[in-house]
């Protein structure tokens, strides 16, 4: 952050013989909505920049075995890892105990929302974050499909990608709790219902073991 500046060109010196300067690339600041003062900075690159920048980050990495993925890639790599994503799986609809985030409140501390959480908490959870796995192999599955146990609506998914690692079409859904334990869960997709089942919180690597390595 910083004061109300107009934009300015950039000149910046990367690693090894590549460097960006005034004609490559543009460092533009972006006032923040609703406070005085700051402002957000948008680096507007060139090709040429971008090359730069990509072949110095390349260049840095290559001991750590750095390599190219698909920024969709992220969509089935966070949900084997059960990593939730502001927007699609954490909004205002549910509390950070349907979330799982529980260990991120203090109990001394004081925030919006406390005495409506404190209600739910004495009245109990009706809809929890979980990890269905769903049998199809070539079906479709997007968010926001509904989830079904014994003929009725006890959920919907947030977020749907296949896990690679694990070869499973996984989902982030809200079931209601009482449907947890239920084993005729079904996802409907384009009219038909496809079988799921819930998973382990995180299906790939629970104890951060490859962090570690």
């Amino acid at each position: 952050s910083g004061d109300k500046n107009k934009g300015s060109k950039a000149n910046w010196q990367l690693s090894g013989n590549h460097s960006l300067n005034k004609r490559h690339a543009l460092d533009k600041r972006l006032p923040c909505r609703g406070k005085d003062n700051n402002y957000y900075r948008l680096c507007i690159l060139s090709l040429k920049g971008q090359q730069a920048i990509y072949n110095t980050l390349i260049q840095a990495g290559k001991n750590f075995g750095i390599a190219d993925f698909g920024l969709r890639a992220l969509a089935s790599l966070r949900l084997e890892k059960s990593d939730a994503m502001w927007g699609h799986d954490l909004t205002i609809e549910y509390s950070i105990w349907a979330a799982n985030l529980a260990a991120c409140k203090k109990d001394n501390a004081n925030f919006e929302g406390k005495a409506a959480l404190i209600t739910q908490t004495a009245a109990g959870l009706k809809r929890k974050l979980v990890l269905p796995a769903i049998d199809t192999d070539i079906e479709a599955v997007t968010g926001s499909k509904p989830v079904y146990s014994n003929g009725r609506v006890v959920g919907e998914c947030a977020s749907v990608s296949y896990g690679h690692r694990c070869e499973k079409n996984l989902a982030l859904a809200y079931i209601s709790v009482y449907a947890l334990v239920a084993d005729d869960l079904q996802v409907r997709i384009l009219g038909g219902y496809l079988s799921a089942s819930v998973t382990k919180v995180c299906i790939y690597d629970p104890n951060d073991e490859r962090v570690k390595d």
